[in-house]
Formats: structure tokens, C-alpha cells, sequence
């Protein structure tokens, strides 16, 4: 007995009877036309995108599974039924009518189009078709509806992280740079440019016009650290170098980056990372140091003998007045109890602690006193003591002396003329 093929299951609207009803083929080809229709069949049902067969009138004759499954369909809503009725929508119907003509002589090339499903909401289609003939005449027509609602919303998604990072380009105040070591390429956001004066454009994106804009003192220094950085793996790395604007004005930066892709190896094969303008920062640092440098000439240099005292008491630093004065040398004072040194006796002692006292209370003393130097000699000398705070919870204090001894022997001399 002979075995006939199987249709694997098909709906019943998608038999090759259908088809049939369309074009009578002769009885002699009847087991080649079951052939081939079982095998058009299988093809038909296992379609991703939706398919309609109409009669040259209009008149749906067949459908896929997967325009059922795209629209919501049912066959009871669909076959028999002029194509045009299938929506409710009065310009979809139009759009149909207008559509339908063009499929029938093939001239309809792909429309990408919205469509309603039978629950009202929308999707996104391309629909393309033509006409069926047979024996050189006409018998119907194809219509072909791919749905394309994920690549829409991913366009979509696409589109608005494009806006999204757009707007964060535009709204952050440091430029963003992404190197692609493999093909060379270079992208530098609109603020890379606009930061050094240049519109966004005007100067190639590459790693050479960015060497070629490297202050050439920092030039090999900056390479060198760029290299170490991405060969060592340390993670994301930072760099301060200058770079020339277009008035010829040099611009401190700061360069952040860090290697997002390595190859299988272990190579850098992108980098990405900002540089950010911080010339207003050095130009404050440059002014801090200078004035840091001119502080501490004022300091060593000064005609007054003047310590340094942490919140122990204990030298911290000393000028060199300080030295000459007490007659130390400077091994002997660092770290050591101030009051030990400039007051080891034991008529004095007791007053150079006081004063001690009152500093740590946070209260300005400005007396004269005796001292004694390292010798054991006392001199009257001048004091000024003034407490301040080196940390939110840290108190310091400075000391300044002043030998008087000369004063003091004018003065005795002095009142010594005035009783003669």
C-alpha cells in the first residue's frame, strides 16, 4: 500500500485546497501537485512573517499561523472577508485601497506601516506583496506583513540613549575622549575641542594631534606614564600635563582614563577616560607655593628667634634665630619639650609652664621674661605667644623671642645717669 505524505498538523485554512479553489490543477499531475503542495504547506505555516492570500477582488482566501499570531486574528474573522473590512480604521481602510491596486500589478515596493491588531493596540510592519498568476492570468495576490516592533523599539531604545548621551556631552563641563588602539581611531567629544578654543571638528581626532598639542616639557614624562599605565593593568589612572589652545596659551589638564577592552593576550585595545581643565586649580597651587616659599624665607630668616610648638609642647620647628639665640643646634631641639629648653631653671621654670598653660587655654600672651640658653645663662627676653589650630581638633602654637639683654642695659644705664 501506498504511503501518502504527511502534512505535519497544518490549520485547516492553510491547506493546499485552498490554494486549489484558486487554480484548478489537471488530475494527471494530481500526486506531483500533493508533493509539492505538502512541501509549499510546511513552508507556508512555518513562515515568521504573516502572509495573506486574496482572490484579484480582495476577498482574503488564506492565511499563516503567523498572521494570525502578529494581528490577533482568528480564520472566522478574516477568511471570505474583503481585505479592506478586516479594520475598523477609515484611513487604514483607505490606505488599503490604495495599497491593494499596486500589489495586483507589482508595483508596491516595501512600506514600512502601523497597523492595528484586532484588540486595538499597534504594531509596526513592513508590508510587501505582488500578484499571482497562473497560465498568464491573474488569480490572486500575496501580501507579505514582517513584524518589525523589536527592531523599532530597539531603534527607539537606540535613539534615546544617543539623546541621552548627547545631552550629557553637552552638559558636562569636561570632554570626553575614547581611543581605539586597534584601528587607531580617536573620538573626541565637542568639549575636547571647545575647551583648548577650537570648534568641535576642527582638529583631527588622533592620538598625534593630541601629541602634537603636549607642552614639551611635559611631553615624554605624560607618554611615558600613559604607557606604564595601560602595559601595568592599574586600573583607571590619572595624568596632570598642559596642553596649547589655539591663541597659543597653555591649558593644565587633567586626564582620566582607563582600558575598557583587552585582547586575549592582555593588551590594551580601547581606552576611554575625560580630561578636565584645571588651570584655575594650578594657578592657585603656583600661588600657594609661592607664598609658602616666601613664608618660610620669612620664617628662617627672621630677626626674632621663633619655635614651632605641637599640642605635647614639643618643638615641631625653628628658625635660625632661635638657634643663635638659645645655643643649640637643631638635632638638639626637634621633638624636645620647648619649655625644658629655653627655661631649665628652676627660678623660671615654673613661669615658662604658666604661660604654657594659658596658651593651651586658647589665650595670647605677650610678656617679657627671663630665659635661659643652653649654657645655664639667663637673659630677659620678649615673648609672644600665639596658640592656633593646625587640624579641627589640634592645637599649636607658635613662640617668638626677642633677646633684650641690650635694651635692658640702656635702660639700667640710663636710670643710672638720671640719679647722678
Amino acid at each position: 500500500m501506498e504511503k501518502k505524505p504527511e502534512s505535519r498538523n497544518i490549520p485547516v485554512d492553510t491547506k493546499i485546497p485552498c490554494l486549489q479553489k484558486l487554480c484548478p490543477f489537471p488530475e494527471k499531475d494530481a500526486r506531483l501537485i500533493e508533493l509539492q503542495g505538502l512541501y509549499y504547506d510546511i513552508l507556508f505555516s512555518e513562515l515568521p512573517d504573516g502572509v495573506l492570500v486574496t482572490d484579484p477582488e480582495g476577498v482574503i482566501q488564506l492565511a499563516n499561523p503567523a498572521f494570525y499570531s502578529i494581528f490577533g486574528y482568528s480564520p472566522e474573522d478574516v477568511l471570505g472577508k474583503p481585505l479592506k473590512d478586516i479594520s475598523g480604521k477609515i484611513n487604514i481602510r483607505k490606505e488599503i485601497e490604495i495599497n491593494f491596486p499596486l500589489l495586483k500589478n507589482g508595483t508596491l515596493r516595501k512600506k514600512e506601516m502601523i497597523r492595528p491588531r484586532k484588540d486595538g493596540s499597534s504594531v509596526n510592519v513592513d508590508i510587501y506583496g505582488g500578484p499571482i498568476t497562473y497560465s498568464g492570468e491573474e488569480i490572486g495576490v500575496y501580501i507579505i506583513y514582517a513584524d518589525i516592533s523589536a527592531r523599532k523599539n530597539a531603534e527607539e531604545s537606540l535613539k534615546r540613549s544617543e539623546e541621552l548621551f548627547r545631552l550629557a556631552l553637552d552638559s558636562t563641563n569636561e570632554g570626553i575622549w575614547d581611543w581605539n588602539m586597534g584601528g587607531r581611531e580617536v573620538f573626541f567629544s565637542p568639549r575636547c575641542y571647545t575647551m583648548l578654543g577650537y570648534q568641535a571638528g576642527e582638529l583631527q581626532a588622533s592620538l598625534e594631534t593630541w601629541k602634537s598639542l603636549l607642552h614639551p616639557d611635559d611631553s615624554k614624562g605624560t607618554l611615558n606614564s600613559l604607557i606604564e599605565n595601560l602595559e601595568d593593568d592599574v586600573g583607571p589612572f590619572e595624568m596632570e600635563f598642559r596642553l596649547r589652545k589655539k591663541n597659543g596659551q597653555w591649558l593644565w589638564i587633567l586626564g582620566r582614563g582607563k582600558v575598557a577592552q583587552r585582547d586575549r593576550k592582555g593588551k590594551p585595545v580601547r581606552v576611554v577616560g575625560t580630561i578636565s581643565d584645571i588651570t584655575e586649580r594650578k594657578t592657585s597651587e603656583s600661588a600657594l607655593e609661592i607664598q609658602k616659599e616666601y613664608m618660610e624665607k620669612l620664617f628662617l630668616n627672621s630677626p626674632e628667634g621663633i619655635v614651632l610648638v605641637d599640642q605635647d609642647g614639643r618643638v615641631m620647628k625653628a628658625n635660625h634665630h632661635f638657634y643663635q639665640i638659645f645655643g643649640y643646634r637643631e638635632e638638639e631641639v626637634l621633638g624636645k619639650e620647648v619649655d625644658l629648653l629655653v627655661a631649665n631653671h628652676p627660678d623660671i621654670l615654673n613661669d615658662a609652664r604658666h604661660i604654657t598653660e594659658k596658651i593651651r587655654k586658647g589665650i595670647q600672651v605677650e610678656r617679657e621674661v627671663y630665659r635661659s640658653r643652653k649654657d645655664g645663662s639667663l637673659f630677659p627676653a620678649s615673648i609672644i605667644a600665639v596658640p592656633f589650630h593646625v587640624e579641627l581638633d589640634k592645637q599649636a602654637y607658635y613662640l617668638i623671642y626677642r633677646d633684650i639683654s641690650h635694651r635692658k642695659e640702656m635702660e639700667d644705664a640710663l636710670r643710672e645717669s638720671e640719679t647722678r
